[in-house]
């Protein structure tokens, strides 16, 4: 095993202000990129803690909401914070007993390129599993969300008719083909012809929906949404919130089950930073849900731990079989961080948005 040096150059990324409705172009006024050296990590390091070299992190939607400061899932970010992420990475140094230098981890690790990290809040990787991304996108938050999304809330039967908004996205690719092999009619949403494309030609999906089309009347939208679900719409895997949650509610049957899970539409418009949500952007058809005897449910995935489990196995299964398919959007270098959180939150990307952190770390053996 290589020794550690006694002197670690690390790059982090700390929050140094609240987003406004700039975001993500000002992305380099919210993180601030700063490099630090670890002087003699080994004498650092605590008892049950190691030493961890990430080398991919996770970009993902619910941080426009983290980097406000508000009160969340994972606690409330402050300024002057390491902004948190997953990330997968290698052992360097350890004092604890169940990790060794070389182990291959995860864990919510922050945007950084060295990390101490308590042995209680990290978890093994198999050391011979062919692609280590899997666990920050299919095998991770993404794909875990969109089986506990569907399993426990959607709870789609076999024929029903099941929407997916950002059906293209991390989340949303995993939520279609899962509907699909329920034996579901499933439309998915998108925000380009070529996502579209990609939802229906590689997915699956039996339609889909190019929202970009219909972005300033709500009107056609909602007439494209009646006449590509004819049936209506019994489960609607929600990303997006805003004006699309609205149009579908126009469309949902009795009993509809809306699983909430993101609301990207409306993120530029929360926190101290900014005005007030938009009048077109707040929810008008909510008496549908009681007229339709319908239910929206929000979540988040790890609290549905008996699901976690049998969904993470469901998940390599189908991918073992070559039944599941997942795009990735790989930035090279964590220098290139801003570059990344502007490629997601302008829609710019194609699946899951990872950043490799070094291009010399973890060469193609793994």
């Amino acid at each position: 095993m290589e020794s550690v040096p006694k002197k670690l150059t690390n790059t982090v990324f700390r929050l140094v202000k609240f987003p406004d409705e700039k975001f993500p172009h000002n992305i380099e006024e919210n993180l601030k990129m700063e490099t630090e050296v670890i002087e003699n990590p080994e004498e650092k390091l605590q008892n049950d803690h190691v030493l961890i070299e990430t080398a991919y992190l996770s970009v993902d939607p619910a941080m426009r909401i983290w980097m406000t400061g508000q009160e969340t899932y994972i606690g409330r970010i402050s300024l002057g914070q390491i902004f948190p992420t997953v990330a997968v990475g290698k052992v360097l140094l350890s004092k604890s007993n169940k990790y060794k230098p070389g182990d291959l981890v995860m864990g919510r690790l922050g945007f950084q390129k060295y990390a101490f990290a308590d042995s209680k809040t990290i978890g093994h990787i198999p050391s011979n599993y062919p692609n280590i991304r899997d666990f920050l996108g299919v095998l991770g938050t993404n794909g875990l969300t969109a089986y506990v999304g569907l399993m426990d809330i959607g709870k789609p039967k076999k024929g029903e008719t099941v929407v997916v908004s950002t059906a293209a996205g991390a989340v949303g690719e995993i939520a279609v083909q899962l509907a699909k092999q329920l034996g579901c009619y499933v439309v998915g949403i998108a925000g380009d012809q070529d996502k579209c494309d990609y939802v229906v030609n590689t997915l699956g999906a039996d339609k889909c929906i190019n929202y970009k089309n219909f972005i300033d009347d709500e009107k056609l939208f909602t007439e494209e949404i009646k006449k590509t679900c004819p049936k209506g719409v019994d489960v609607y895997f929600d990303n997006v919130g805003g004006r699309t949650l609205d149009c579908i509610l126009n469309h949902i049957n009795e009993g509809a089950r809306i699983i909430a899970c993101g609301a990207i539409s409306t993120y530029n418009y929360s926190g101290s930073n900014v005005k007030s949500t938009p009048i077109d952007m707040k929810i008008k058809n909510y008496p549908k849900l009681i007229i339709k005897n319908a239910s929206i449910q929000g979540f988040i995935y790890y609290d549905h731990k008996e699901t976690v489990k049998a969904g993470r196995q469901h998940l390599i299964g189908l991918l073992k079989e070559g039944k599941l398919k997942h795009r990735e959007d790989v930035t090279q270098g964590i220098e290139n961080t801003h570059e990344a959180f502007k490629k997601l939150f302008t829609g710019k990307n194609k699946g899951k948005t990872i950043i490799k952190v070094d291009s010399e770390l973890l060469r193609p053996k793994l």
